[in-house]
């Protein structure tokens, strides 16, 4: 894959550049632990904290790159995006509206305009139904002529390479490649103006995910949709995204230009993250481990992290524009 390439021109703290699609506002997810024997005698948090005030913004026709560790709070923030978690506090507005808490009747016109790709799409597709229905049962719920679901399962398979007479197949049929390609023109049957892509390579061989990706890219441009894409990959994150946005236990904590992020890092911890991949963009030794705790006061990342100052203690440090473009949360930036 390319090194990188030109990047969109974005926003997230200040105003976009180009129309919102997406804006988050300072966002918390909460979720209930399930209770256990052990867990009352040792006093445990009834709940935990997945997405800890996050602010995340995507411009109309871009692509984003979430990226972090696993355990981050990517795959929590990206469906609570889509509404399949409703916020414990802030807001969600998709398209101008504010869907933070709207009920399920009111959501399935919001759906239309969204759609999820899986990690895994065998799991997501029905081993008893064809490739056909498969692609076809998002227009048939939508109300579709059945000579206009024949036109778009058609063109939907031409679009992302797969060839007509797989139609008739099942998912046990196909390829992991093929397999993803038919959960991609699933997502887009409804002409979405969001897709959110979750590890949607991290199964595939290097090939594959290469082709897939390019996919995704001539996808992006011909049909003027955004993506946010959720990944722990880095090079998939600089091959893809126009823009990055760096999660760390549950707190965004720098986002930029993928060309600027990736060329001059600001935050301790994206460099740290950035520093696993070497020169040849092969893997180097794991992070550095620390202690975290997620409802303690002080920075996030204050056990870790090597530019620690007294005030990271106090509360984390507010997410603050650093120039055009990149935002940092960081009271003692590199």
């Amino acid at each position: 894959m390319p090194d990188d390439r030109p990047a969109a021109e974005a926003h997230v703290a200040a105003p976009l550049h180009a129309p919102l699609l997406v804006d988050v506002q300072n966002v918390t997810v909460r979720f209930r632990r399930k209770r256990t024997f052990a867990t009352l005698l040792s006093n445990t948090p009834t709940s935990f904290r997945a997405v800890a005030e996050a602010d995340l913004a995507i411009a109309r026709q871009e692509v984003v790159a979430l990226v972090g560790e696993s355990g981050s709070g990517k795959t929590t923030l990206g469906r609570t995006i889509l509404r399949l978690y409703e916020p414990n506090e802030g807001v969600v507005v998709f398209e101008g509206q504010d869907i933070t808490h709207l009920r399920e009747r009111q959501l399935r016109a919001v759906w239309r305009r969204m759609a999820l790709v899986f990690q895994d799409p065998l799991s997501s597709l029905n081993p008893r139904h064809t490739i056909h229905t498969a692609l076809a049962t998002p227009l048939r719920i939508a109300g579709r002529a059945a000579s206009d679901v024949e036109d778009r399962v058609k063109a939907a398979l031409q679009r992302v390479g797969l060839p007509l007479d797989a139609r008739g197949r099942y998912p046990h049929e196909l390829s992991g490649g093929q397999l993803q390609r038919v959960a991609l023109a699933r997502a887009l049957m409804l002409s979405p103006a969001l897709v959110i892509a979750d590890e949607a390579v991290s199964k595939l061989d290097v090939s594959v995910r290469s082709q897939i990706l390019n996919l995704f890219k001539d996808l992006q441009a011909d049909l003027n949709i955004s993506f946010l894409f959720i990944t722990h990959d880095l090079h998939v994150a600089r091959y893809i995204s126009d823009r990055v946005a760096v999660m760390f236990f549950g707190r965004i904590v720098e986002t930029g230009p993928v060309r600027s992020l990736f060329r001059a890092p600001r935050h301790p911890y994206t460099r740290a993250l950035l520093a696993t991949i070497d020169d040849r963009g092969e893997d180097t030794p794991q992070l550095r481990r620390g202690v975290v705790d997620p409802d303690a006061p002080g920075c996030i990342y204050q056990a870790q992290c090597p530019r620690r100052i007294a005030r990271c203690a106090e509360a984390h440090p507010p997410t603050t524009t650093v120039e055009r473009d990149h935002t940092l949360a960081c009271y003692n930036p590199g």
